[in-house]
């Protein structure tokens, strides 16, 4: 008898530098949390997708980050905008948008905060553990904050607001609101180093009106808080440590400038240099002193703001510890999220597998809907033979790629997410191993016409809207990137495709 095993596709989710500007953490300090309200999906899980993967995709849009004006996306399902402009002098914040499209498949906040943790530690360099809180406190303060275009217009600049509105500022409490209206806001302030913990503006993480919205929880956020202030900790401690090193340099510099003062004052006495000599000597003294002059009132600047930052510190740590002291013991936290490797399970039990042949090259499988509590079959797909190794969300839907029990040939199918039943069949032949992408509304996938193989574009019912007219290799890659789509000739070059109808924009020779 032939082996037959579970592969897992569909489960449930888990939770758990480049660049001069840094992650204003202060700012973000000030929203609230998962336990004030965030209502996220529980039920059976349509993709199994492990942590690190979830992850990876946060890791992928940082690296694809560039230091000016940019956008990175990861598949049409999730964006960031790198939205700075250094030219505008104004105090106001620039930032990194995180944005959920509309084809988006997330349906927890945990899951969000991970994404976000990995783009924090690409593109910024923070160890994952800094990367995660500081995500729950994005996660706070911009539900907070959600649709308020009056706040974010007075703290942002005019390049991030022209990104956001009131439709889709900030987060919403509801998973099911995420998709297509969501435009998270990461703020950043200018004096960003790779790794340095002051990437991120705390104090306006920590907002007084976040603070509050954690205070309503039932053990008053008290180990987010204390986590939070314990980074702040260390930030100021490096701070401090900069501060010293840079006042040591001063100080020689000024011991330098007074020495080349005394020498110039006997170079003048002994008449060996021209008076040219002397007033270009005399000017460069100049300058360096109101550099100096300058760098004092900097440094003198700095020790205030640091003298007002431990105050803070200290006031906070008092508040959290009289809040910690007024918490019954069986109301304290213990759901941290500071693993990588840490799951936790929905409790609803049901998951959907895919059942393959073993060993096959060209096996074919089906998708079953098992209740693990009661070890029940709830549901199955008949009559279709499923022909890769994963199927996606799309319209409500599970997206496959399937062959009719009767026939030769594949093709796209929605089936019902319930009952398994195929919704929906396109006309067009599809290569049975095609990669799938989504962008929008649209789904992109490799067509079969005769013995030749093209990219097809179809529209949410499966009709094809468009095919490109170069013929591709049926095991080309898919890449989506911008407004450009991204595949392989037959005879191996590199097509830059317009998304819009697939018409060539570019290509190039692979070496």
């Amino acid at each position: 008898m032939k082996k037959i095993f579970l592969v897992v596709i569909l489960c449930f989710l888990k939770l758990c530098v480049w660049c001069e500007l840094k992650v204003d953490r202060d700012e973000l300090t000030k929203g609230k949390g998962e336990e004030i309200g965030f209502v996220n999906y529980n039920g059976p899980y349509l993709y199994y997708y492990t942590l690190e993967e979830i992850r990876n995709i946060g890791v992928f849009l940082g690296n694809n980050i560039a230091k000016v004006y940019s956008r990175s996306t990861f598949n049409a399902l999730y964006s960031i905008i790198h939205a700075v402009d250094l030219n505008d002098s104004s105090e106001k914040f620039d930032a990194d948008i995180f944005v959920i499209e509309p084809n988006a498949f997330l349906d927890h906040v945990r899951n969000l905060r991970v994404i976000l943790a990995g783009f924090l530690q690409s593109a910024y360099g923070y160890s994952y553990d800094d990367a995660l809180l500081i995500a729950k406190f994005i996660t706070y303060y911009n539900a907070t904050f959600r649709g308020d275009v009056s706040y974010f217009k007075e703290h942002y600049k005019a390049v991030v607001m022209r990104h956001v509105s009131a439709y889709d500022a900030g987060l919403a409490t509801t998973y099911s609101e995420w998709p297509g209206r969501t435009k998270v806001l990461i703020p950043l302030s200018d004096d960003f180093e790779k790794g340095d913990l002051s990437s991120l503006d705390t104090e306006e993480l920590t907002r007084e009106e976040v603070i509050e919205d954690l205070k309503k929880l039932d053990d008053k956020g008290v180990e987010d808080r204390k986590d939070i202030v314990e980074l702040q900790e260390r930030e100021l401690e490096k701070e401090e440590k900069k501060l010293e090193e840079d006042k040591a340099i001063l100080e020689e510099d000024k011991r330098q400038l007074e020495e080349d003062k005394r020498k110039l004052e006997e170079d003048k006495k002994s008449g060996e240099y021209t008076d040219e000599e002397i007033a270009e000597r005399e000017e460069d003294i100049k300058k360096r002193e109101a550099e100096i002059k300058e760098r004092e009132t900097e440094i003198a600047k700095r020790e205030e703001e640091i003298k007002e930052k431990q105050e803070k510190i200290k006031k906070t740590r008092e508040d959290i510890a009289e809040d910690d002291r007024s918490l019954p013991s069986d109301s304290k936290s213990t759901d941290r999220e500071t693993s990588i490797t840490e799951t936790t399970d929905s409790g609803s039990g049901q998951g959907l597998f895919l059942k393959v042949q073993e060993g096959a090259e060209d096996s074919t499988g089906e998708i079953v809907l098992l209740d693990f509590k009661s070890d029940t079959l709830l549901a199955r797909t008949e009559n279709i033979k499923i022909k890769e190794r994963r199927f996606y969300v799309f319209s409500g839907a599970l997206l496959v790629t399937a062959e009719p029990d009767a026939e030769n040939k594949s093709y796209l199918m929605l089936l019902d997410p319930g009952s398994l039943e195929v919704r929906i069949k396109s006309d067009e032949e599809v290569f049975a191993r095609s990669l799938v992408l989504m962008n929008s509304n649209n789904i992109f996938a490799v067509i079969k016409k005769g013995n030749a193989y093209y990219i097809g574009k179809f529209d949410r019912n499966l009709k094809l809207l468009t095919a490109t007219e170069q013929e591709v290799n049926p095991l080309t890659p898919l890449f989506l990137s911008g407004n450009s789509l991204y595949a392989q000739s037959k005879r191996g070059k590199v097509l830059q495709l317009a998304v819009s109808n697939l018409t060539l924009q570019k290509t190039a020779t692979l070496p």
